[in-house]
């Protein structure tokens, strides 16, 4: 006796359900153009008219003045205790050295106005 495959059969309904998926799938996908919209002419406008000042006039900021920021790595947070060790102290020195460097830089420029 020879034994042949059967066929699968049709699940009912099945085609229906694949095509309104498929059709949800391409309405989910699609772009919608917005249109642009239609130019119109510029309406006349009124010339605006200047108002009083109610407020008092801005003062003038000094411009010879200049502000300087620094920012130095000095680790002040990793000192334990009140008395500083020589490691603290040690972390310290460069940025120490250059605050002072810049200092002086900084007083010999304004000397110098």
């Amino acid at each position: 006796m020879i034994s042949v495959q059967n066929h699968r059969l049709l699940l009912s309904g099945s085609k229906l359900l694949a095509f309104v998926a498929f059709l949800s799938f391409l309405a989910s996908c699609s772009v919608l153009q917005p249109k642009a919209p239609t130019p119109t002419a510029p309406k006349a406008e009124k010339p605006i008219e200047p108002k009083e000042p109610s407020e008092e006039p801005a003062k003038p900021v000094e411009a010879s003045v200049n502000k300087v920021v620094l920012l130095l790595p000095f680790q002040l947070d990793k000192i334990k205790g009140e008395v500083p060790s020589r490691a603290d102290v040690k972390r310290a020195e460069m940025p120490l050295d250059f605050y002072q460097g810049f200092k002086l830089a900084l007083d010999n420029l304004a000397k110098e106005g």
